[in-house]
């Protein structure tokens, strides 16, 4: 058999040489030559440079990122360096779980790490860094594992890291999730070449991390990548049927386990999706079609110069018209060297007369496949037929698809580039032809990563502005704040209400229990609008200009340093905190005899509500039997105790928590204890214990 290349380049010494020989010698001194050290150091080095703003302590501004993910990870990040890990966020709205609204990363074990030890912005840029060098490492470490040498690993690396994610800055997840992909394949591939237990686990466990990490469309995307690749994949290594559907029976014993592994992020997203807006998304083709690639928008990957945005208003109207989507979504952009390498790639496999080896096999013919399936997908023509089907059927954004072609083209190029490098006989010329094509790639790569993006590195971040915000220092987690600009207020430390969630509970978007819709900031507030904030416990208004015909009383006017910078508000133009006059707050009673608000509801004194991670308090001294109301999301998974004694809850106003109380000075105790949380530890335990005995076994074998 053919010895590793990895084995040749790092100049081992054959076995049985004497210890002192020349070769010997030369062995102890091989590690700086060996192609994974060198892979992970241009891993760090270039994500480094690529986001050497952030790593000096700016920060990302634009997209959704002041307002959905920091607000998404504010609370979680404050309870957890509190030691306490959030499973609710009591700040969206009304509150919802956090752990459901996957994107939290409640579980994910960088989150832990990471937004456990460092501020809220620096987690978040280091978290961004961490995830672009493993998604380097992991797709060298697959190009290595097809038999790729440095120079095909690195440039098939920065063909997809820094293609498909830079444009994409502005969606956290994009690169959270997707650097697991490579890892999986190279689990996948690596089991197929050499069965042994430590594949079969990365498999598993690469899956599993990337089910903890939240939203599970590239994980959708990832197991049919997987699926397909096994079955197409294993008949390079398979000599008999049974060999070849044990290799497919392993692959799905892997994907089982790590379903498992990381059920109890699955069961609670599950339950949310049931009772959240998008529980009857299945046929609407208009929704899942959301984010597509036009076909005419297509040619960018050879003249991306035509395509690119100057003026964005413009720029929309001419390419997508009434087309659901946006650039940053539709961007599929692989580099002009990089194509040329990948089609001389490809071309070159297709012409040699050479028998294929064991380690290429149908390789070519695998992620031709891929590279077509992705780039039909991405289109999204398929909606209307595939629609109704799991997966297919709910998540949107066809040109997240891209992904896959991505991925097959730059292991072309990676090809295209190793089989120039390889036919130089010196030194020199391969490595300045090395050189050559890596930074030509990075440029053209770093140019259309900053003309397709909404977010950008600014020296002064709102977000480390928090500790100075006035408006933060007034506000309490047991307020609920009426506001414009989606969920930012949540960084105030107060909740916020309207909430803007890509899957929430469907009380938020429906009547009667929504913001009713003849609300208007310019218009004076009706009596059903004044009646539905109330009921919502609204204790206060962020206003962008006075509001004198509203019931309302100023508490603070002026400059609020992270409000005008995530607003990008001139410093000239105030904001206004105002007080909501007889609002109910988070919480209040009622006489058992009234059925009714109308002069009857007591609230409760902010001083005596606690608000924690999974838990609220409420002391009160009740004058006769009532019912204690709090205006937060009745939610399967709430318990509640009246002075350490558990008690029975019932739905208030098709929404809201209530108990009944005797009369008296009682401690009303709300826990959240899902259930989903409980079974889904149980199987995750089972199946950790699974893995852990699966890899002992096979290791004996």
């Amino acid at each position: 058999m053919t010895q590793d290349p990895a084995v040749e380049f790092a100049g081992a010494a054959p076995a049985g040489d004497p210890p002192g020989s020349k070769l010997a010698s030369e062995q102890r001194f091989a590690w700086w030559r060996s192609d994974r050290l060198w892979l992970w150091l241009v891993a760090i080095v270039v994500a480094i440079v690529r986001w050497w703003p952030l790593v000096k302590g700016h920060g990302l501004v634009g997209g959704d990122l002041y307002t959905y993910y920091f607000p998404l990870k504010a609370w979680f990040a404050d309870r957890l360096r509190m030691g306490e890990l959030a499973l609710w966020n009591p700040l969206i709205g009304n509150g919802m779980p956090a752990l459901s609204e996957s994107q939290t990363g409640v579980f994910y074990p960088f989150n832990l790490v990471l937004y456990r030890l460092l501020p809220l912005g620096a987690a978040y840029n280091a978290s961004l860094i961490v995830h672009y060098v493993l998604a380097f490492g992991f797709t060298g470490m697959y190009l290595r594992r097809l038999g790729l040498g440095l120079s095909g690993m690195l440039l098939g690396s920065m063909v997809f890291v820094y293609g498909w994610f830079p444009p994409r800055g502005c969606l956290e997840w994009a690169v959270v999730t997707g650097c697991w992909l490579p890892l999986v394949l190279w689990g996948v591939e690596s089991d197929l070449a050499e069965p042994r237990a430590r594949y079969k686990l990365a498999t598993t466990l690469g899956l599993a991390v990337q089910l903890l990490a939240g939203h599970f469309n590239l994980a959708f995307i990832t197991l049919l990548v997987v699926c397909a690749y096994v079955a197409l994949r294993a008949r390079s290594f398979s000599i008999s049927p049974v060999q070849y559907f044990r290799h497919v029976a392993t692959t799905g014993l892997c994907i089982v386990l790590a379903i498992g592994v990381a059920a109890p992020q699955l069961l609670a997203s599950l339950e949310l999706k049931d009772r959240s807006q998008r529980r009857e998304f299945g046929t609407r083709q208009q929704e899942l079609n959301y984010g597509n690639i036009p076909a005419w928008y297509l040619p960018q990957v050879i003249v991306p110069w035509m395509y690119y945005p100057d003026v964005e208003a413009e720029y929309l109207k001419r390419w997508f018209g009434e087309a659901n989507t946006n650039q940053v979504e539709a961007h599929l952009y692989f580099g002009l060297l990089p194509l040329l390498l990948a089609a001389g790639g490809v071309m070159a496999k297709l012409s040699t007369r050479q028998r294929p080896s064991i380690r290429n096999g149908n390789l070519l013919w695998v992620w031709l496949f891929l590279a077509a399936f992705g780039l039909l997908m991405v289109t999204g023509s398929w909606t209307s037929l595939l629609g109704g089907l799991p997966g297919f059927g709910y998540f949107t954004g066809p040109g997240r698809y891209g992904i896959v072609t991505q991925l097959a083209v730059s292991i072309f190029a990676a090809f295209g580039i190793q089989g120039l490098v390889d036919r130089q006989h010196y030194v020199v010329l391969r490595g300045m032809l090395a050189s050559g094509a890596l930074v030509c790639v990075w440029f053209d790569l770093y140019w259309a990563g900053e003309a397709v993006q909404f977010a950008r590195p600014v020296p002064s971040p709102p977000i480390e502005q928090r500790g100075r915000s006035p408006i933060a220092a007034l506000l309490k987690p047991t307020d609920r704040v009426l506001s414009k600009n989606q969920n930012s207020i949540i960084l105030c430390g107060a909740a916020m209400l309207p909430v803007y969630l890509g899957i929430g509970p469907a009380e938020y978007f429906q009547a009667p229990t929504k913001l009713p819709d003849q609300f208007r900031w310019e218009a004076p507030l009706s009596p059903e609008v004044l009646n539905w904030l109330r009921r919502s416990g609204v204790t206060h208004v962020i206003a962008l200009e006075e509001h004198p015909d509203w019931p309302v009383e100023i508490v603070w006017r002026g400059f609020d340093p992270l409000l005008h910078g995530l607003l990008g508000r001139s410093p000239y133009e105030p904001i206004w905190l105002l007080r909501l006059r007889d609002s109910l707050g988070r919480a209040y009673w009622i006489s058992e005899e009234k059925t009714d608000l109308s002069g009857t509801a007591v609230p409760i004194n902010p001083k005596d509500i606690t608000v924690a991670a999974n838990r609220v308090e409420v002391r009160a001294n009740f004058p006769s039997a009532a019912r204690l109301i709090l205006t937060d999301l009745d939610y399967p998974g709430w318990i509640a105790e009246i002075d350490g004694k558990a008690t029975a809850t019932e739905r208030w106003d098709s929404m809201y928590r209530s108990v009944r109380v005797a009369a008296g000075e009682h401690v009303v105790v709300w826990k959240f204890r899902p259930r989903g949380v409980i079974w889904g530890g149980i199987v995750s335990v089972i199946c950790v214990v699974a893995c852990f005995a699966w890899f002992c076994l096979a290791r004996r074998n």
